[in-house]
């Protein structure tokens, strides 16, 4: 249905630039190209109008784009706990190995004759 009424509107813009200038050269009477131009026109005017009136969205456009998002919210959520645990994971691999390294110089201290 769109797409008939944008190709409707393209038609009759392209209908007054054709027939203006066809009009300009004589080729059509002006009194036969303005009662063409005041119906071609008047639909066109219409159908303009019956474009503002109908709802662009409806309920099911909110409700799909809504589930989308929650989709989306979810896996971002789900991402955020993926990487809160490696971070964790990476914190205690770190203090792990903070803890050898203090372990190694201890015993490096140790072993050295004094």
């Amino acid at each position: 249905m769109r797409a008939i009424a944008i190709l409707g509107v393209l038609s009759s813009i392209l209908f007054f630039l054709i027939g203006g200038v066809l009009t300009w050269f004589g080729v059509i009477s002006v009194i036969n190209y303005a009662f063409a131009a005041g119906i071609i026109g008047s639909i066109a005017s219409s159908i303009g109008l019956l474009s503002f009136a109908s709802p662009r969205l409806t309920s099911s456009d909110l409700l799909n784009v809504e589930g989308e998002l929650v989709e989306k919210l979810s896996t971002s959520i789900q991402s955020v706990r993926e990487y809160e645990n490696k971070i964790s994971k990476n914190k205690e691999e770190i203090e792990k190995i903070e803890r050898e390294r203090r372990e190694i110089e201890l015993l490096v201290r140790q072993a050295r004759p004094c």
